[in-house]
């Protein structure tokens, strides 16, 4: 460090205030009063004062009294005048740390013009920072940048006289006055400066006190938010308005100018959540992008695993000085410059991590910034420990509620769709159809339909039976692949269970679209599926039912596929049929049969007609075949072609075909009389493969 008026060092070093310097200014004030008791002359020129000590300070005091709902920049400005006339200086003004440049209250010019570089007022801020207890200091400027900072004494000669403005919850305004002092200051201008230092902070204070008052407002109404948003649930609530105000209350309580809440998820891989508390510069570019940018979330996850292993928290007393222990993990030795560079920009001094703990899980960090110099002692941490554990339940609980929250969305998903292929269900394919069906008949185009296609494949069966259940459900996965991407994204693919898919075409669509639609299905689906290392070949069946909005329902269109669907199955593999209205009553008397059928055995309705077999050489009876017949009680005598292939789908053939074994053999044995060639006549009956 120089001594007063000594040489500068070279230009672009900053000399730090010495510890011993500001104890020794601290501890010998400097009085105001002469040694005969009258007031002191300063400088010996009286002709260059336009206003004595003592009514500079009695205009600055009315100034600081001036309430902050009156108070105006007017009066900011009128102090720095007061100043300017009371110290014999060229200027007085105040700077605002602004996002990211230092503001002159009252100008209007660009911050990059102003008489020194803002790197200049970052270092002069900077140094009177780390040492609070200095009331002031003197700066050397040459060429706009600042040479030397030096503790605040008489005899110096500065260019500049510098200090900062304590205020409600930051150190960010500063008092600057520019010299020159070529005799240098004396005793009486040292204490003037520090006496009329406060006197100006109040009023600044009073100046933004409007804007603090908005600013509590709103922070006591994310309070009260905080405190009921785990008792209620408010419609359009955020879990980052909350993680904010928390934030807000933590910053509040523990006096830090940022704090910064980070949620991780349980494996610690990456950050879930980020809110910082609301403060003056909450919505500046500075604080919106500190942790914006690459490498950032990596700081953070491992200043989280940091705090976790170690069961402390990471204290970093001075962000810019070379310190080891700040270093504590790869991450902040590879972003090192650009975390300082950020500090510099937010003004950061020094910063801690917290660890979050919420019934023995670790859920975040909570990270402290200051605009001051921390030393982090034991009562600190402590303090600061302890309101992280306050802070814990309310983050622990906004935890809880999104694991729940997301629960709920992944149980409505569950609900919605198919595990396995991730395809919509029967029930959401339902409702998107009635949807469909319901809108205006020129809402999606005029005439446009709606077409439903049933899609099931062919010879699954074989490959589950074959290769297993297992490579039975990664062909279905495969399929519904094949069937999304052979849509549009506006179209609704389903599966419906087992190896039945479904198709929602929704308008514009024709039954000609439809059809070319289903052949492109078909055509995509004929590919080999490579499905545990071997190839498969599948085809499908696809039924297709077209429909009008306005015209036809939802369960009319589900019944025309179905109905598709199944005359394309018995019309052979790999077809597509379109539905027709025929096929319709078709299908009701077969349905209707099949009813019938069921009792039928039971009803005795069921009758065997023997047809004799004849030797023409002889023209003896050799043989009798036993004939099938249903005497249905409205429809008459049906021959086995109308019941049969019902009877084998529903299963009914084993007990009619042991029906027609028993009742062929009873009737041979009632025959019983032998034949003229001395024996009984044969009976043959015809049996199904199962």
């Amino acid at each position: 460090m120089c001594g007063h008026g000594g040489h500068a060092p070279a230009r672009g070093v900053s000399a730090r205030f010495g510890r011993r310097s500001a104890v020794a200014a601290a501890e010998h004030p400097v009085p105001l009063a002469g040694a005969d008791g009258g007031e002191e002359r300063w400088p010996p020129d009286a002709g260059e004062l336009s206003m004595s000590p003592r009514a500079a300070l009695v205009a600055l005091a009315r100034l600081a009294t001036v309430p902050s709902s009156v108070v105006t920049l007017a009066d900011a400005l009128h102090a720095c005048a007061i100043l300017r006339e009371a110290l014999a200086a060229e200027d007085a003004y105040i700077v605002r740390a602004g996002d990211p440049y230092f503001i002159r209250l009252g100008s209007d010019a660009d911050p990059k013009d102003y008489e020194i570089k803002q790197k200049g007022y970052y270092l002069i801020w900077r140094e009177l920072a780390s040492h609070p207890r200095l009331m002031g200091g003197g700066v050397q400027v040459r060429d706009r940048l600042v040479e030397q900072s030096l503790p605040l004494r008489p005899g110096m000669r500065p260019t500049h006289l510098a200090c900062i403005l304590p205020g409600y919850e930051s150190n960010s305004e500063m008092l600057i006055v520019r010299g020159p002092w070529p005799r240098g200051l004396t005793a009486a201008q040292v204490r003037f400066f520090t006496v009329a230092r406060p006197l100006v902070a109040v009023l600044v204070s009073n100046l933004l006190d409007a804007e603090r008052q908005a600013r509590q407002r709103r922070q006591l109404g994310l309070l009260a938010e905080v405190a009921g948003a785990f008792s209620q649930s408010e419609q359009g609530q955020t879990s980052e308005r909350i993680l904010t105000a928390i934030a807000t209350a933590v910053a509040k309580a523990s006096g830090f100018d940022w704090v910064t809440l980070v949620l991780f998820d349980d494996a610690l891989e990456r950050v879930t959540a980020l809110a910082r508390n609301l403060a003056r510069f909450a919505h500046t570019t500075v604080a919106s992008r500190f942790w914006d940018w690459d490498g950032a979330h990596a700081v953070l996850l491992a200043d989280a695993r940091y705090v976790q292993e170690a069961g402390k928290p990471l204290l970093i007393p001075d962000v810019f000085q070379s310190d080891p222990d700040a270093e504590v993990h790869e991450a902040r030795r590879r972003y090192g410059d650009v975390l300082r560079r950020n500090y510099e920009r937010a003004h950061i001094l020094s910063t801690a991590v917290f660890p979050i703990w919420f019934q023995g899980r670790f859920v975040g960090t909570a990270v402290f910034s200051s605009s001051q110099r921390r030393l982090f002692d034991q009562d600190e941490v402590a303090f600061l420990t302890a309101l992280v554990a306050q802070a814990a339940a309310g983050i622990g609980g906004l935890r809880l509620h999104e694991e729940l929250r997301r629960a709920n969305v992944r149980l409505a998903h569950l609900a919605a769709h198919d595990a396995l292929t991730n395809l919509v269900n029967r029930s959401v394919l339902r409702e998107r159809l009635q949807a469909a069906l319901s809108r205006p008949t020129g809402a999606s185009g005029d005439g446009a339909g709606v077409a439903l296609l049933f899609v099931d494949l062919d010879d699954f069966k074989v490959v589950n039976d074959t290769l297993g259940h297992q490579a039975g459900d990664e062909l279905l996965v495969q399929v519904a692949a094949r069937l999304t991407a052979a849509v549009r994204p506006s179209d609704t693919v389903a599966r419906f269970g087992g190896d039945e898919f479904a198709v929602l075409l929704d308008g514009p669509v024709s039954a000609a679209s439809a059809r070319r639609t289903a052949e492109r299905i078909l055509f995509t689906l004929r590919s080999p599926f490579t499905v545990t290392d071997r190839q498969v070949l599948v085809g499908a069946s696809i039924g297709i039912a077209c429909g009008v909005p306005g015209h036809t329902s939802a369960e009319e269109l589900l019944r025309q596929a179905d109905t598709a669907l199944y005359r394309a199955k018995r019309a052979g593999k790999g077809q597509a049929v379109m539905f027709e209205s025929a096929m319709h009553t078709g299908l009701t008397d077969r349905l209707e049969l099949a009813a019938d059928l069921r009792g039928a055995l039971e009803r005795g309705e069921f009758a065997l007609y023997y047809q004799p077999e004849v030797d023409l050489s002889s023209g003896r009876t050799v043989c009798v075949e036993a004939l099938l017949r249903w005497r249905h009680p409205r429809r008459g005598v049906l021959l086995p072609g109308a019941f049969l292939p019902l009877a084998e789908e529903s299963g009914l053939i084993v007990p009619l075909g042991q029906w027609v074994l028993e009742e062929a053999c009873r009737q041979a044995a009632l025959w019983g009389r032998p034949c003229r060639t001395g024996r009984r006549p044969m009976v043959s009956v015809n049996l199904a493969a199962r």
